[in-house]
């Protein structure tokens, strides 16, 4: 299956490797969600590299073509107000977190486009009441990575571990780059 928008990945149900409880062999993933080894004769049209906390690089892909491929994840994008004064700290990667209250069905892999507000509202054309401020974090999209509930939240709430993921109309370092062209050490984790 070919796919351009995003990372194909995001729909496949190889993406999150699940294990046989008894046997312990996998019964989804691939190389790359496994042990982070691109897939063999897979297709990408971008790769980034991001530091990873704790040293060393973290490579990802958008991955537009996979011979493993099987449909299995439906994604959702989820559009959430932000207060102004929390766009730098997300945008920087300071903040890589967001509480929120449990109401829109939050699930790893689903994705978030902020809406920027400082809390002044108007009406526009249509009538409509609008709380918009501008911040470049508008432009970007976030990935919902983790999400804790439980453990003292608040019951209803969650904290939603988010990254980067994507930043539409901006190249990045390497983006058109592919497995095959990096030098190999680069590929190694």
């Amino acid at each position: 299956m070919k796919h351009t928008d995003h990372t194909l990945c995001w729909y496949c149900r190889h993406a999150v490797p699940t294990k046989d409880k008894i046997t312990g062999e996998y019964l989804t993933g691939c190389a790359w969600s496994i042990d982070h080894r691109p897939v063999e004769g897979w297709k990408t049209c971008q790769h980034r590299m991001y530091e990873a906390q704790k040293g060393g690089m973290i490579h990802s892909y958008t991955v537009t073509e996979c011979p493993e491929f099987e449909e299995g994840v439906k994604v959702k994008t989820h559009n959430l107000k932000l207060s102004i004064e929390f766009c730098d700290a997300v945008l920087s990667g300071e903040k890589t977190f967001e509480i929120r209250k449990n109401d829109r069905g939050f699930q790893t892999g689903d994705l978030i486009r902020f809406i920027p507000t400082d809390g002044t509202s108007y009406h526009s054309l249509d009538g409509t009441v609008r709380e918009h401020a501008k911040h470049e974090i508008s432009e970007h999209t976030y990935k919902i990575t983790y999400i804790l509930n439980g453990w003292g939240i608040k019951n209803g709430y969650v904290v939603l571990g988010i990254r980067e993921e994507r930043s539409y109309g901006k190249k990045r370092p390497n983006d058109h780059a592919t497995p095959e062209s990096l030098p190999q050490e680069r590929l190694s984790h």
